[in-house]
């Protein structure tokens, strides 16, 4: 069976296929399967990426949950997904710590975070 890899993000559609495409790792989404925020409607208090990731990318894809993998940066966003779609496989990806501040950084997923799931 063959791999087919989705995007869930609170970014925007345009901004998350415009940073795949700067990591050379645009190729590897179709791009039915990249989901931004604009998925999520307006009130943010409501977006959670398991009605996502269960219902648009899951589903459509008529996959089990059992074949799918979650990954994220926020153990939140992780906590979540596996409390809501049994049986998902989920992976945290830390954050990467600032060299000045040795806090966790803002950002995402780094380059070499999405090379090691790919």
């Amino acid at each position: 069976a063959a791999v087919r890899l989705a995007i869930c993000s609170f970014n925007d559609r345009p901004t998350i296929l415009r940073s795949l495409a700067s990591v050379s790792l645009r190729k590897y989404f179709e791009a039915e399967l990249v989901f931004g925020n604009e998925e999520y409607g307006e009130d943010t208090r409501r977006w959670l990426k398991s009605v996502v990731v269960k219902r648009r990318i899951i589903e459509h894809l008529r996959a089990q949950p059992a074949d799918a993998l979650f990954v994220d940066d926020d153990p939140s966003n992780v906590r979540e997904v596996a409390s809501s779609i049994p049986g998902i496989c989920t992976l945290l990806v830390p954050r990467p710590h600032s060299a000045r501040s040795g806090h966790a950084a803002s950002s995402g997923m780094q380059q070499e975070h999405m090379t090691s799931v790919l």
